[in-house]
C-alpha cells in the first residue's frame, strides 16, 4: 500500500512543519531523513539518550524491538517512563543502537497529490530499513513509542513476520490480572487528535478505548476526561 486518499484540508497550512527545521521542499525534507534518519540530525542526541535511559543492559537481540519514533526530540521523560513501563512489566526488548530511520508522518501529512504519494512511498522504504534491522535482532514484534509510527507500520506491512504494533498494545496484554495501586491522585486524560490518521491509513485503528481503561483500572486514581474537539495547538506552537 503506497497511495493515500486526497486531504480535504492541508494539514500543513495550519501545522506549519515547515516551520520546526524540516525543508522547504518534499526532496529536502526527504533527503535528511535518508542521510540522518530524521528530520533533524539529531542521531547523536537520541544514542545519547539511550544509552543513558536503558544503558547496556539490553541484549542485542530481543522478541520485541522498541522504535522510539521522534519522542526522543522533544519528550524524552515521556520516553523514560515508557522504558521504565515496560521493564516493571517484565518481557524481553531491545533497540535500534545507530540509526532508526523517520516514519516521514509530517511530510506524509504534509503533501498532497503527486507530492503526497511520493512521501507515502519514501515512508515505507524508510520504515522498511528500520524493518530490516528488527529482522537482524530476532525481533517478532516492533513496538511504536509514537503512535504515528504505528498507523503507517501497520499500513504499510499489514502481513509482515514482524508484527507492527504500538506499545500500548504490550501493556494492555500484560497488566491483564495484575492489581495496579496508586497514592490517591486526580488526573486529567487528553485524548487530542490522535484519530485523525483516516485519511492517510484508513481502516487501520489503534484500540483507545483499551489504553483509557488501563487508568480505570487502577485503584487510587480519578481520571478527568477533557473535550478532544478542543485542539491544544502543539503543531502550530
Amino acid at each position: 500500500m503506497t497511495s493515500k486518499e486526497p486531504q480535504r484540508t492541508k494539514i500543513a497550512e495550519f501545522i506549519g512543519y515547515h516551520r520546526h527545521g524540516s525543508g522547504e521542499t518534499l526532496d529536502q525534507e526527504l533527503e535528511k531523513i535518508e542521510k540522518d534518519g530524521v528530520r533533524q540530525p539529531f542521531q547523536r542526541v537520541r544514542r545519547v539518550l539511550l544509552h543513558g535511559l536503558v544503558g547496556q543492559r539490553k541484549p542485542s537481540n530481543a522478541e520485541n524491538v522498541v522504535m522510539t519514533g521522534c519522542a526522543f526530540i522533544g519528550m524524552p521523560v515521556q520516553m523514560h517512563a515508557c522504558f521504565k513501563l515496560l521493564d516493571s512489566l517484565g518481557g524481553d526488548y531491545t533497540y535500534l543502537r545507530d540509526i532508526e530511520y523517520c516514519c516521514a508522518w509530517p511530510s506524509v501529512e504534509s503533501w498532497d497529490g503527486a507530492e503526497g504519494d511520493r512521501a507515502m512511498a519514501a515512508s515505507r522504504e524508510f520504515m522498511e530499513k528500520n524493518l530490516v534491522q528488527a529482522r537482524e535482532k530476532h525481533g517478532k514484534n516492533m513496538l511504536h513509542f509514537c503512535q504515528w509510527c504505528a498507523y503507517l507500520g501497520k499500513w504499510h506491512f499489514p502481513t509482515s513476520d514482524v508484527k507492527q504494533m504500538y506499545y500500548l498494545d504490550v501493556v494492555v496484554d500484560r497488566i491483564k490480572g495484575r492489581t495496579l495501586k496508586v497514592k490517591p491522585t486526580v488526573i486529567a486524560y487528553y485524548e487530542g487528535c490522535h484519530r485523525r490518521q483516516q485519511h492517510i491509513t484508513p481502516g487501520i485503528e489503534l484500540d483507545w478505548e483499551a489504553y483509557r481503561r488501563i487508568l480505570d483500572s487502577v485503584e487510587g486514581l480519578q481520571v478527568v476526561d477533557l473535550p478532544t474537539r478542543v485542539c491544544c495547538t502543539g503543531g502550530a506552537s
